[in-house]
């Protein structure tokens, strides 16, 4: 089985760590926080949940061998977790574009709008954060894991019992 493919994600999602990061680094420490930057620290955390778990998900499985014999247990756990960093990231980046599409075509023209007024845009937030957990919350009870004869592990969906 060749390595290459499972250590370039690997490598990627090592770059992608330290990149968002970074970032969250940087919008953490300005002083001045605009209801866009606080969208720009979610998103890259999210993106570095999603790059963190699916690198457990799809890489070190195949790298590293004393991660095999736990993955069994983790892998019905990750997926569902993977599922929700993405939906939230995916909500982020539509309420982000949401966000510069009232900033800059209704209140460039000087149009009065409520839709940015802090208990709304925390209600905002709060939906990124609560909706994609309430949607995925199923999917915590769609895979199980089964003992067979030979001390091996196998991991099914519950449609297949």
């Amino acid at each position: 089985m060749s390595l290459f493919a499972p250590v370039l994600m690997l490598f990627i999602a090592l770059v992608g760590v330290v990149t968002n990061c970074l970032s969250v680094l940087v919008f953490v420490r300005q002083k001045f926080r605009r209801n866009f930057h606080r969208l720009l620290i979610m998103l890259a955390a999210y993106d570095l949940l999603v790059v963190i778990f699916c690198s457990m998900l799809y890489c070190l499985n195949s790298i590293w061998p004393a991660y095999k014999s736990h993955f069994p247990y983790i892998a019905p756990y990750l997926l569902p977790m993977v599922h929700i960093a993405l939906m939230s990231s995916v909500y982020c980046t539509v309420v982000m574009s949401w966000e510069r599409y009232i900033r800059i075509v209704l209140i460039s023209n000087l149009v009065n709008c409520t839709y940015l007024s802090r208990g709304k845009f925390r209600a905002y937030l709060a939906t990124i954060i609560i909706f994609p957990i309430l949607f995925y919350l199923p999917k915590f009870y769609e895979v199980s894991i089964q003992r067979l004869l030979s001390f091996t592990m196998k991991c099914s969906f519950q449609s297949e019992q």
